[in-house]
């Protein structure tokens, strides 16, 4: 299948969409009254009743349509973004099988269209990133010439690349697909799909799975090239940047940033997952700090060793049970799993690029010529430590992996059942190709 553009009738879709966009609020929800007025009304047993009696009736196997809702994703060069490209949203993907059965289990069971949503949104969530040269343009519409911004831009994008599938669905349910694109930045918006779809997006911010994301997408991709080692910032002790801003040039202090400040998970078991994730992203910081200045790592977790008068929200202090599990981690892993006897000085950008390749991350061209010059920056000891953190991530993403071909073997039929054979393919060609590493 074609790249879908913006033809005539594409922008035909675009008006369509946009206005489904005003009507639902998309990236207008800046008045929590009426996000949560929307979501009532989106998730009322009425509504939701209505959603079921028109799938009924229109005969549309949901099933049949996950297929193609993947076949279409798959066709489409816009997902090819990295940090953002298949293996990211099929990492969503498992996280949100995993919910359905948090939520089947708590006795809560998802209907099969909240499945199908839910799958949906997260397939077209970041599509928009890929796109914004065709959407970017004026767009006439009731005589008047209107521009989108880049936000309307990410909410629109993934609606109309797919109009052909969302567009049989009752009106109701597309609201609700777009919505769940649309609000990614809402901590809770009432709705347990649209909150599903979020979570399962926010635990790849965090975890394992960020070190090679965050190597092509933060430090491979221009302008920033964030920086790969720690440096010292009085500031940072009880205040963090926001991703974006001018002071957000290193990558681990980004990553200690999402690992603080995550919006709480909506699913049953969703905060034993935080916790384990959060504990991987404290023991990659402590292997970052390993052998550097003790006020260093004061910088960093000097808010779980004593408690600070104050500190900026942007500091979240950890779960003291997590921090110091993430200690008790650090330790084992350098004792027992490091193997840090088979370091080579020297190897570090070439185990950095055979990760990412693993995990099926689009790189940039020029990915090496980066990761050579930000570790010519680092000391000797500074290149170690990221070796090792390197082949800490080895270890976790090949124990997920297991655990999550583990968690899917049993699918059955539906909608569920189709994620799962998607995501099986994919994580058995990252299996094989860790076996190496």
């Amino acid at each position: 299948m074609q790249e879908q553009t913006l033809n005539s009738r594409g922008e035909a879709h675009l008006e369509y969409f946009q206005d489904l966009a005003e009507k639902v609020g998309g990236h207008f929800f800046v008045d929590g009254k009426r996000l949560t007025a929307e979501a009532k009304r989106l998730d009322s047993e009425q509504t939701r009743q209505k959603i079921k009696r028109e799938l009924l009736a229109s005969g549309i196997d949901l099933g049949q349509l996950a297929q193609e809702a993947i076949k279409l994703f798959d066709s489409l060069k816009s997902k090819e973004v990295s940090g953002h490209e298949k293996s990211h949203v099929v990492d969503n993907l498992l996280s949100a099988y995993r919910i359905f059965q948090e939520y089947e289990v708590s006795g809560k069971k998802l209907e099969d269209f909240e499945k199908l949503e839910i799958l949906m949104a997260i397939l077209g969530h970041d599509l928009g990133r890929g796109n914004s040269d065709i959407l970017g343009k004026a767009v006439v519409k009731g005589g008047n010439e209107k521009k989108l911004d880049e936000k309307q831009i990410e909410f629109l994008a993934p609606a109309i690349l797919g109009k052909s599938l969302i567009r049989k669905l009752p009106k109701e349910l597309q609201e609700r697909i777009l919505l769940s694109i649309a609000t990614g930045f809402v901590a809770n918006t009432g709705i347990r799909t649209s909150d599903a779809v979020h979570q399962a997006d926010r635990e790849q911010l965090v975890g394992s799975a960020t070190i090679p994301r965050g190597l092509a997408f933060d430090v491979g991709i221009g302008p920033v090239h964030r920086d790969l080692a720690m440096s010292e910032n009085e500031e940072f002790k009880t205040k963090l940047p926001l991703p974006g801003s001018g002071k957000d040039t290193n990558l681990l202090v980004q990553y200690e940033f999402y690992m603080r400040n995550l919006f709480s998970p909506s699913s049953p078991n969703g905060q034993q997952v935080y916790n384990e994730i959060k504990k991987q992203n404290a023991v990659v910081l402590m292997l970052a700090l390993d052998g550097e200045d003790p006020e260093l790592y004061d910088q960093v977790f000097g808010l779980e060793e004593r408690e600070y008068e104050s500190a900026h929200w942007s500091k979240k202090p950890m779960d003291p049970g997590v921090y110091e599990d993430a200690k008790k981690g650090k330790d084992d892993f350098l004792s027992k799993k490091a193997d840090i006897a088979s370091y080579n000085p020297g190897s570090e950008a070439d185990l950095a690029i055979k990760i990412m390749k693993a995990e099926g991350i689009v790189m940039p061209q020029t990915m090496r010529d980066v990761l050579q010059k930000k570790l010519a920056d680092l000391t000797e000891g500074q290149k170690k430590n990221f070796w090792t953190i390197l082949r800490y991530t080895v270890e976790k993403r090949k124990e997920k992996i297991a655990a999550d071909l583990e968690m899917i073997k049993n699918s059955k039929t539906g909608v569920e059942h189709i994620m799962a054979q998607y995501c099986e393919s994919d994580l058995k060609e990252r299996q094989n190709k860790y076996h190496s590493l």
